[in-house]
């Protein structure tokens, strides 16, 4: 009897010494950012209120251009995401007829000619159903 519960408590401890218990996640959120490209490498991120903020998987999660049409600069970037609610977060950042060079800080107020500007929007998600109307989804920012 002894050497039966001598002979578990060995399992038992082997057991739980092979449990392998790693995060690979950093825990600094500046880590969990993509590294930062000047290839076009179709990559994204940012804090957003000292968190990670990563574009989700799925359809039009990124979008970014910059042009010069008409005699000026226009540079547009949208990130989405849902969160676990499927509510969408999006992150866009925008130009109107100013050109981008290294090293500037933009100050982020007005949509107008010569500014740039930043956005923040939260759209939760409502489906209604009815015998008249099957579904209708009503997208609310």
């Amino acid at each position: 009897m002894i050497m039966k519960n001598l002979m578990l408590l060995i399992v038992f401890t082997i057991s739980l010494s092979c449990c392998k218990n790693d995060d690979d996640t950093p825990s600094n959120p500046i880590d969990q950012l993509p590294p930062a490209t000047q290839t076009g490498e179709n990559t994204f991120g940012c804090l957003l209120d000292g968190e990670a903020f990563l574009p989700g998987a799925g359809p039009n999660n990124l979008d970014c251009v910059y042009q010069f049409v008409n005699g000026g600069y226009f540079f547009a970037l949208q990130a989405n995401k849902r969160d676990e609610n499927f509510n969408r977060i999006t992150i866009a950042l925008g130009t109107i007829n100013l050109q981008i060079e290294e090293q500037l800080t933009f100050s982020l107020f007005e949509n107008t000619s010569g500014n740039a500007i930043g956005i923040y929007s939260y759209a939760t998600r409502k489906s209604y159903t009815s015998h008249t109307h099957r579904r209708i989804n009503n997208y609310k920012a």
